[in-house]
């Protein structure tokens, strides 16, 4: 299968990108390289810097690699961050995140993997740690706002839509250990 993977050079996607390819998949990785690094994508993986925000370019993309599904890793994810710019995350992350749907609509793309791992870390409210768990109103809006949107972003060409928590602090393997190493906030 032909996957892309946004965020693909982040910590969790290049991981991702790693296990797809040892299970035989072609992987096409979209990042925009703000915190993710080219390093950590696997040789021979084809890397296209750009943002899936761009419904145009994204569409294109789509299109033209031939992709069959998404696995969305990309997204702002810094809590602080969050709270001292959330319009910046809703943009990117909500508004984003509809662009990418919009463009896999149009591209006939029919498999698509929400990943959110961010809201997971750090000190809960209350465990063990549910969907309506506190996390920071960005993390939240964007998290509700994407999965709940993708059956209708498929009225066209039904699409089979998916969301993953991804808890684990650190995954062995080539893809991971790069990208700790040239990403100071994720070791």
């Amino acid at each position: 299968m032909r996957v892309l993977v946004t965020g693909g050079a982040g910590y969790v996607g290049s991981v991702s990108v790693e296990r797809l390819v040892e299970a035989g998949h072609d992987v096409v990785v979209l990042d925009d390289l703000s915190t993710g690094h080219a390093a950590a994508v696997l040789p021979g993986v084809r890397l296209v810097a750009g943002s899936y925000g761009d419904e145009t370019a994204t569409a294109a993309l789509l299109e033209r690699e031939r992709i069959e599904a998404i696995l969305h890793c990309a997204a702002r994810s810094l809590v602080g961050e969050s709270i001292a710019d959330p319009a910046r995350y809703y943009r990117d992350n909500v508004a984003g995140g509809i662009a990418l749907l919009d463009a896999a609509r149009r591209a006939g793309v029919g498999r698509f993997v929400f990943s959110s791992t961010a809201a997971v870390y750090g000190i809960p409210d209350a465990t063990p740690i549910t969907e309506e768990t506190h996390s920071g109103r960005s993390t939240r809006t964007a998290k509700r706002s994407e999965p709940s949107r993708a059956p209708w972003a498929g009225t066209a060409r039904p699409t089979a839509c998916a969301a993953s928590r991804c808890a684990t602090s650190t995954w062995p393997g080539r893809a991971s250990a790069t990208a700790r190493s040239t990403n100071p906030r994720r070791t």
